[in-house]
């Protein structure tokens, strides 16, 4: 998974072998699964990392999910990655 984040916690020392992950890539990648598993309409979509990554910079992991569920089913945010957009 690729963010544009600046943020250290995201960004990998260039001596760590590649499939080492740091703890955000793997928060990351944790909480994108976990909601691609509790919203299969919209699964995976590459544009939730930067909603996902702002989050985990800003809550800690269950947190981030729970922020992102709410986000996404309560608000409404799922209709903009929605496969035909309908938003």
């Amino acid at each position: 998974m690729m963010t544009n984040t600046p943020s250290p916690w995201f960004s990998k020392a260039d001596d760590t072998p590649a499939q080492l992950k740091t703890a955000g890539q793997l928060a990351l990648y944790n909480l994108l699964k976990a909601y691609s598993l509790l919203d299969s309409e919209v699964g995976y979509c590459q544009g939730l990392s930067f909603i996902a990554g702002v989050l985990l910079i800003h809550l800690e992991e269950k947190e981030a999910y729970l922020m992102l569920r709410f986000l996404m089913l309560e608000l409404g945010l799922r209709k903009q990655y929605l496969p035909d957009m309908a938003a």
